[in-house]
């Protein structure tokens, strides 16, 4: 794997403890700094303070799903720049406008390269580029 290249913040969101733990474990391993929550609300919170560079998050949650925690963290986090990657089980269009807030999508099971490429950078086709433009696009149409 791709080696970090600064000490980049990723915060780890997943309703699942050992499911955020070992990804964000990986993460410190490959040499980031991360931080976890454990549901949507907490990933608002821990984003305000800990102000990550990268977010990979859990969709499916309960009480607050990850569309909603993404739709907030945007809204306090507006002036940083930030990429949301969203990660889910469900196979399906991530260009949907319900996924307009993430900039890149992994399904779970994801593949450890893919990950690594994603944050290094090496998106396959530009994703994330692909994605800040639909997601400029989207929250322009919806007023946010």
């Amino acid at each position: 794997m791709g080696e970090a290249v600064s000490r980049r913040r990723i915060l780890v969101v997943d309703d699942w403890p050992d499911c955020a733990d070992s990804l964000a474990a990986l993460l410190d391993l490959m040499g980031y700094d991360t931080e976890c929550a454990y549901g949507g609300q907490q990933a608002v919170e821990v984003a305000r303070r800990f102000e990550p560079d990268t977010i990979i998050m859990d969709i499916n949650m309960p009480v607050m799903d990850g569309f909603q925690a993404a739709r907030l963290i945007r809204e306090n986090l507006n002036d940083r720049q930030l990429v949301l990657v969203a990660l889910t089980t469900t196979e399906g269009s991530a260009r949907s406008e319900r996924f307009a807030d993430f900039d890149a999508h992994l399904q779970k099971p994801y593949d450890y390269e893919r990950l690594d490429d994603l944050l290094q950078g090496d998106t396959h086709g530009n994703e994330v580029e692909a994605r800040r433009s639909f997601s400029y696009w989207a929250r322009s149409r919806s007023g946010r």
